[in-house]
């Protein structure tokens, strides 16, 4: 009991630390379930893993936003997550931080989530696997968001 007292004065101390050095606010948070993560099986020297893309197709390209764990012990995260499922929805949250001296960082962070047939949501974190693939998911995103724009005015 005392060892949990202490952790729990130690989360305390980190969160007045955090808070006296930055503002963080949620900018944006996307879970409309548009955007699904899938995974596909691949062998490799007699074991079998698992590749993490979102499809897409763009100006008549067609091509593989390629996700990956957001740490490389990530991995058994991922597949606990996808459970027998080779699909899970993409939720985006942008959020910004303000330091004392007023400097705005803003950041994205990517989750993929499934519920079990228990009704538990699993989640973990994913990220775009290379700077180019951060690139193609946001334009992805961001024709999707025009599209949704436009629907309403035909």
């Amino acid at each position: 009991m005392a060892k949990e007292m202490k952790l729990n004065e130690t989360e305390n101390e980190i969160n007045l630390t955090e808070n006296e050095m930055n503002e963080v606010e949620t900018i944006e948070e996307v879970v409309d379930n548009t955007l699904y993560v899938k995974r596909e099986a691949f062998k490799s020297n007699g074991k079998v893993y698992y590749g993490y893309f979102i499809p897409f197709e763009m100006r008549g390209h067609k091509g593989k936003v390629e996700m990956v764990p957001a740490n490389n012990k990530g991995y058994l995260n991922l597949e606990i997550v996808y459970g027998d499922s080779d699909e899970a929805p993409l939720t985006i949250k942008t959020t910004s931080t303000k330091s004392k001296d007023g400097t705005r960082q803003k950041f994205t962070s990517y989750f993929v989530s499934n519920v079990d047939e228990m009704g538990f949501p699993w989640v973990s974190d994913i990220k775009p696997a290379s700077l180019s693939d951060t690139s193609l998911l946001n334009m992805l995103i961001e024709r999707m968001k025009f599209e949704k724009s436009q629907k309403g005015n035909f």
